[in-house]
């Protein structure tokens, strides 16, 4: 892939793919709301939204630059840019190659659906140990998956040194690059084959849209636009993508008061006695802490923690919470806190390497104090 000269992100994100004489002066991409272009006045190299649309377009440069990419995507949904690219390596009888507690609408794409349709193989490995992911890879493979980090348990793969080997043996690979987001990290640069992002967490980040994005080289991008985009059609719509780049405006600024909330937030309850573990890579304690900071150049405020006493006082913390909200989806404004080991039997935590009672947190942009105090208040109610 060819070497793309860097640019700040804040620069990126205001200018690139933006030139107010194409838009009669408007320092605001419009929002062009329509299903065709009529070629009247001759070819303008837009004909029909399904192909490609100039605000989606606008979006899709920033997206790229940022993710120093030859060229991005825009999709309906998140799992629409994972499902395209993944079908844009899938045969029938492949082999997958994948972390263990992968995005769980991922683990019963490839373990059902590709399997039962295409009978597709997938074996799991632990991210953070690579001799597992060897393992894994004996039996050979057509896709490696990865997750810049894996949710909920927050381990870390090597993305450089698996892309590497899966390079070596023919194998293409995928990273989920959504909690890491563009600004914190490239996975193109490490080796990657194709990088996507759910877009309706940290890109958009007012939890008001649904979108994802695929970003590689551009035959990759060429070709997926015409197949697993164009001809499967999940395409996102000008207004969709309008919004989409309005949020991104202040995604720079959003990150880093993520992290600096998350960090404050995680060195309390990692210093508080009523709680037992903090999962979060930013912490020096984190057994892949040196490898998050040698391939993170800053840290979401995304992480898991499990409070001490077991399932019931776990639960008991999670309802009594005031602040954050409640909910599966992470990386808007607002915290919000979701329970993955709330319910887990001994039998499914061992399976799944989630421990019993843990609470995962997205920290939002509050002021970080009146979450700490709505802690502070919940733990002491413990007892």
């Amino acid at each position: 892939m060819k070497e793309k000269k860097d640019r700040f992100p804040e620069d990126i994100i205001i200018h690139c793919g933006e030139n107010s004489c194409d838009y009669l002066g408007s320092v605001s991409v419009p929002i062009y709301q329509s299903s065709l272009f009529s070629r009247k006045r001759g070819d303008t190299g837009y004909n029909y939204t399904r192909i490609n649309n100039p605000t989606t377009e606008a979006v899709e440069k920033k997206l790229a630059e940022l993710e120093k990419a030859e060229g991005a995507l825009l999709f309906s949904s998140g799992m629409a840019a994972i499902s395209a690219a993944i079908m844009r390596y899938i045969k029938t009888g492949s082999r997958i190659v994948t972390v263990k507690n992968v995005y769980m609408p991922m683990e019963g794409f490839f373990t059902k659906y590709l399997k039962d349709k295409f009978g597709v193989e997938t074996a799991f490995f632990e991210a953070g140990d690579y001799d597992d992911f060897l393992s894994a890879m004996e039996g050979g493979a057509d896709i490696v998956y990865l997750e810049t980090i894996v949710s909920n348990v927050f381990s870390i793969p090597d993305i450089e040194r698996i892309c590497t080997y899966a390079r070596e043996r023919g194998a293409r690979t995928i990273v989920d690059n959504t909690y890491a987001t563009p600004i914190f990290c490239n996975p193109l640069s490490l080796g990657a084959d194709i990088v996507v992002h759910s877009c309706s967490k940290y890109i958009n980040g007012h939890s008001d849209l649904v979108a994802g994005v695929l970003m590689s080289d551009a035959e990759t991008i060429a070709e997926t636009r015409h197949w697993e985009r164009a001809v499967l059609g999940a395409v996102m719509d000008p207004h969709q993508s309008w919004l989409l780049l309005r949020g991104m405006r202040t995604l720079t600024l959003r990150m880093k008061q993520h992290m600096e909330n998350g960090i404050r937030l995680a060195e309390f309850l990692q210093s508080h006695p009523k709680i037992e573990r903090v999962l979060y890579p930013a912490l020096p304690g984190h057994p892949q802490h040196e490898l998050a900071r040698k391939m993170l150049s800053g840290f979401p405020g995304l992480f898991s923690f499990v409070p001490a006493g077991g399932i019931e006082k776990a639960r008991k913390l999670f309802y009594s919470l005031n602040e954050p909200e409640i909910g599966p989806s992470w990386g808007g404004f607002e915290t919000i806190v979701n329970g993955p080991g709330l319910g887990l039997s001994m039998e499914e935590s061992k399976r799944t390497g989630i421990p019993q009672g843990l609470i995962r947190i997205s920290v939002g942009l509050e002021n970080i104090e009146t979450i700490i105090d709505d802690f502070q208040t919940a733990l002491d109610a413990l007892g």
